[in-house]
């Protein structure tokens, strides 16, 4: 038997209708059940309270990190991009959305 850790006061995003508000767990509602509620921050739900598996949030967690590092390494690369560098960049993804989508043009 695996013993699962407190989730308690862990927060996390999920998604609910067509948005993906701030939840946190609340408490145990049995073995790898728990009640959560829908952060303030997330003023179009704020209240709202749902059961989740572990799983479901440990999954979201997850989601929530590699989005994070998606959006750090994007804004890296940014931060570390030349005028010159990113002018070439441009110019060849303006061509090959413009090289796809002209092969998909209905006939």
């Amino acid at each position: 038997m695996t013993r699962t850790r407190n989730l308690v006061g862990v927060k996390f995003h999920y998604n609910l209708a067509d948005s993906r508000p701030e939840w946190i767990v609340e408490k145990k509602r049995g073995r790898g059940a728990w009640e959560c509620r829908v952060t303030e921050a997330s003023l179009d739900w704020a209240g709202r309270t749902k059961v989740f598996g572990t799983e479901e949030i440990e999954s979201a967690l997850a989601y929530d990190e590699m989005l994070n590092t998606i959006g750090r390494n994007n804004g890296n690369w940014w931060a570390t991009a030349r005028l010159g560098r990113l002018s070439i960049t441009m110019m060849h993804l303006g061509a090959m959305f413009a090289a796809s989508s002209s092969s998909m043009a209905v006939r």
